[in-house]
């Protein structure tokens, strides 16, 4: 098996991969780690909501605007897990968040689970 195929099948069991082509017609492959999340959880998906609007209401948010208060929002509710998912690649301005539900996923594992 060629060294790039595997390496690919590797990063494909344990990442998610984006692909998506540049405008000089050349395919990008976005890769990062996956954690679950699945939809419907109410309980859940109300106590991130409740971190979330916390985080969003610190001085320290609330005096960012735009993607700024996103990313405050974002660290403020875990930063391992912003670490982990954003560090090295920062949302941009109009970028679809295809990350986002993993944040929630690390987010459950990390602080909810904990108890």
């Amino acid at each position: 098996m060629p060294r790039l195929l595997w390496l690919m099948l590797c990063l494909a069991l344990t990442a998610e991969f984006i692909a998506y082509t540049d405008t000089s017609g050349v395919t990008v492959y976005y890769t990062f780690k996956r954690y679950t999340w699945k939809k419907k959880q109410k309980q859940k998906e109300r106590q991130i909501r409740g971190l979330k609007e916390d985080c969003e209401r610190t001085s320290e948010c609330t005096a960012a605007t735009g993607l700024e208060s996103i990313n405050c929002a974002r660290r403020c509710m875990n930063a391992h897990c912003y670490e982990e998912l954003y560090s090295h690649d920062l949302l941009e301005e109009g970028e679809i968040d295809v990350r986002y539900n993993s944040f929630k996923g690390c987010i459950v594992e990390r602080v909810f689970r904990k108890t």
